[in-house]
């Protein structure tokens, strides 16, 4: 399974590389005379996608600019003295929004043609990895952390991101060490992370096709440690693998992936609102078959403290009950001339299938005794612990 999603994942990852080359140049036709046209790591640049969707995000010298020949760049700080550029790092100044100027190769910061005092923190990649952690917070994201309204909502970075450093870092080290092939992907289409802290009502954690390689974690309960964060990466990073797998992939699915299941289940026998799309339940089952396979490699061969071993099986359970609804839905839309899905996809569906099989056989005793009646959208540890004692 994982070399199939790997193939698929690496062919669609580089039609958007050819695509965001062909939007530089339309950007711009003299693009290529200032950056390498054949190093992909440039265009692999989250920015550079939230610099083609995101109208507040102008600057596309800041993102190009490690890349290129250019000696100066102009570009404003942010409401705490701060600019950011990739592959460098963090520069900090006492100039409150203003606009300065940064000199190679020195990164030298200017302000009205004078030298001024920065403060230097170089990119930071977790323990152990090559997974860069976005430490503070950047305007041009802003625009991204919306409600279900579409408004952008407040969000709080960087105490949060001191806070679960650690735990994410750990994190990371266990899917490098109990699931390599996994932590390989990771690595390759899901290379940025950001933590954040808002209420899960204002916006839940996510990834994003307008920052694609990034991944978003809501770290809101107090609680959470380095297992809430082995189940968000496999979520998050799950969403940003099958994101490339589908990028203008005609040989997945049969059918338009945006119809909605509620028009496909018309004539089913089958009583149920469902407003997703196809793809979005596609999605669904696809994280559900990463964190299936991260928690059960946790739980087979870490020794946890008490308390952690029944939150891994609270959030496998509830996870094998959303996974067994998701995937019923799907199955009646298989009939005996009928299927949704080419090659392709009909081998990762299955695989997704096989995965719950595995896990409600393996887990039985537990997903079938725990009472998940009236728990949140989210896994809470503290409310399964209150039905559901050690």
């Amino acid at each position: 399974m994982i070399a199939l999603i790997e193939r698929l994942a690496s062919e669609g990852n580089q039609k958007m590389l050819e695509a965001i080359k062909f939007l530089l140049y339309n950007d711009n036709g003299d693009i290529f005379e200032i950056i390498d046209f054949e190093n992909d790591s440039i265009y692999k640049e989250p920015f550079l996608f939230t610099y083609f969707n995101v109208e507040e995000f102008t600057n596309l010298d800041s993102v190009l600019f490690p890349y290129c020949d250019t000696q100066d760049l102009k570009l404003k700080t942010d409401a705490y003295g701060r600019f950011y550029i990739p592959q460098k790092g963090w520069f900090t100044t006492n100039c409150i929004s203003e606009e300065i100027t940064i000199r190679k190769p020195h990164y030298e910061v200017f302000l009205n043609g004078d030298k001024i005092e920065s403060v230097y923190e170089g990119v930071e990649y977790l323990d152990g990895t090559k997974i860069e952690l976005l430490k503070y917070p950047l305007p041009f994201l802003e625009p991204l952390f919306t409600d279900a309204d579409s408004q952008v909502v407040s969000v709080e970075i960087s105490t949060v991101t001191q806070q679960q450093r650690r735990n994410l870092a750990k994190a990371y080290q266990f899917i490098k060490k109990y699931n390599p092939e996994c932590f390989e992907l990771l690595e390759r289409f899901a290379f940025k992370c950001v933590v954040f802290n808002t209420d899960f009502m204002n916006k839940n954690s996510f990834s994003h096709k307008y920052a694609h390689g990034l991944t978003f974690y809501n770290s809101y309960q107090e609680d959470y440690d380095e297992i809430f964060f082995i189940d968000d990466i496999s979520h998050q990073s799950a969403h940003v693998i099958l994101t490339n797998i589908l990028f203008e992939n005609d040989n997945f699915f049969k059918i338009d992936k945006e119809t909605s299941l509620q028009e496909l289940l018309i004539g089913k026998n089958i009583d149920v609102v469902e407003t997703r799309t196809l793809e979005v339940v596609v999605h669904a089952l696809f994280t559900y078959y990463f964190i299936f396979d991260n928690l059960d490699k946790l739980y087979s061969n870490v020794k946890l403290n008490p308390r952690q071993e029944h939150e891994v099986l609270g959030r496998i359970s509830i996870y094998i009950l959303k996974c067994q609804n998701d995937l019923l839905l799907l199955e009646h839309l298989f009939g005996k001339d009928e299927n949704i899905f080419y090659e392709y996809g009909m081998l990762i569906f299955t695989e997704m299938k096989n995965k719950l099989l595995e896990m409600k056989n393996k887990y039985k005793e537990f997903y079938q005794s725990y009472d998940f009646k009236d728990h949140p959208y989210n896994f809470t540890y503290k409310k399964f612990a209150e039905k559901n004692p050690i």
